[in-house]
């Protein structure tokens, strides 16, 4: 009996360390997902080797596996512009379908709003239509009442972007000053008031 609850107990501790050992090499994946906005075509490919393992249970992985894709467009948009578009296609795809199985994952909407502003100001590919889900989706308060106040900020930039594409432009203001409020001084807030003193000018 002893014996028993020993190996019980072995399994028990295996299972919790192969979880954390998931959570950390998807936290890595996501990581160099992020790199790959700066820094090389390298690290999308890295992020996606990383994450592809876990697409099929994990729809947060799909969803930067997708992102993934679609950043290595950017690398290539000059040298082979049909390739780009294929792999822009095939990218959103994947976020698409990521946001259909776990709409009320917030982490998610965030990422498709944001990839899908970048995408569509970047190409010819539009994603307007599609991300105004995401938009509706973020302007619900209790939606977004867990955001820490760094992703809130972004949140409120990405929206504002989104409503300028729109012709709304009070309401994109509105997002801005919201987006400086929130976090005054961080990446999201200095780029809000790039774009409130662009509009400044013409009002």
């Amino acid at each position: 009996m002893k014996r028993f609850f020993v190996m019980v107990l072995m399994l028990l501790v295996s299972a919790e360390f192969f979880a954390e050992s998931e959570k950390q090499v998807i936290q890595k994946g996501i990581e160099y997902h992020n790199l790959a906005k700066t820094e090389s075509d390298g690290y999308a490919e890295k992020c996606k080797t990383t994450l592809k393992p876990y697409i099929e249970t994990s729809m947060l992985c799909r969803g930067y596996y997708g992102s993934a894709i679609t950043l290595q467009a950017g690398y290539c948009a000059e040298s082979s512009p049909i390739k780009a578009l294929d792999l822009l296609r095939k990218g959103s795809d994947y976020i698409d379908e990521a946001v259909k199985k776990d709409g009320d994952n917030v982490e998610l909407r965030i990422l498709r709003l944001v990839n899908g502003v970048q995408v569509s100001k970047s190409s010819p590919f539009k994603r307007y239509s599609v991300i105004k889900d995401d938009v509706e989706y973020l302007s619900d308060k209790k939606n977004i009442s867990t955001l820490d106040k760094n992703n809130l900020s972004l949140v409120y930039l990405y929206i504002g972007y989104y409503k300028i594409e729109e012709g709304e432009i009070d309401y994109a203001l509105d997002s801005f000053d919201k987006a400086v409020e929130v976090l005054p001084g961080s990446d999201s807030a200095v780029e809000a008031e790039k774009m409130l003193e662009r509009y400044e000018e013409w009002f």
